[in-house]
């Protein structure tokens, strides 16, 4: 958490002296989130740096931008992204030419702060209802289960793979992959 915090607050000190004014204009600041309250945190450090104001407006959409981290749990790598699409669904005080500051996080001590534009239509976009039903239809997997899935090992070294999904299962799966490339489908 400590070096997470380190990056942020030095990554938006850079930004703010090499883009003048640009953060300010973001409408909110989404994080990569292992856990939710890592942003809680972050944003706290941004009191100082930015006015007041800003940093309550970005906590304001915050709670939007969690809500499917939320059920879903840590996906670390897809976190980041993950906040994006919740708040592109739940947050109604969102327009098209609004800005959204990003901080990615690896790892391996390595963060980007990025600026995103919404775009006109952006609402039509995502299928709201699909990413409800798609949360509703999760499957619970046993310790046995995840343990198996987990411990499949894709090859690595140029062989082929073929895949196949499970009878019940819907939703994307590796079809195969053949020269490294994978192909996905869709069930």
């Amino acid at each position: 958490t400590g070096i997470f915090l380190e990056f942020y607050q030095a990554l938006l000190a850079e930004f703010q002296q090499r883009y003048p004014g640009v953060v300010e204009q973001s409408k909110a600041f989404l994080f990569h989130m292992p856990f939710t309250k890592i942003a809680q945190k972050a944003l706290k450090l941004a009191q100082g740096m930015v006015s007041l104001d800003r940093v309550q407006e970005w906590t304001s959409h915050l709670e939007t931008a969690t809500l499917i981290n939320r059920q879903v749990g840590n996906i670390y790598t897809g976190s980041l992204y993950m906040s994006l699409l919740s708040l592109l669904i739940n947050d109604e005080k969102l327009d098209a030419g609004d800005k959204i500051a990003m901080f990615s996080y690896g790892s391996g001590a390595v963060a980007e702060l990025f600026i995103l534009e919404i775009q006109a239509n952006f609402d039509m976009q995502v299928d709201y209802n699909l990413i409800i039903k798609m949360l509703e239809n999760r499957k619970a997997l046993s310790i046995a289960d995840y343990e198996r899935i987990y411990q499949t090992r894709l090859p690595q070294d140029g062989s082929d793979f073929l895949g196949k999904p499970e009878a019940n299962y819907h939703g994307f799966y590796i079809k195969d992959i053949h020269n490294h490339q994978r192909t996905y489908g869709y069930q």
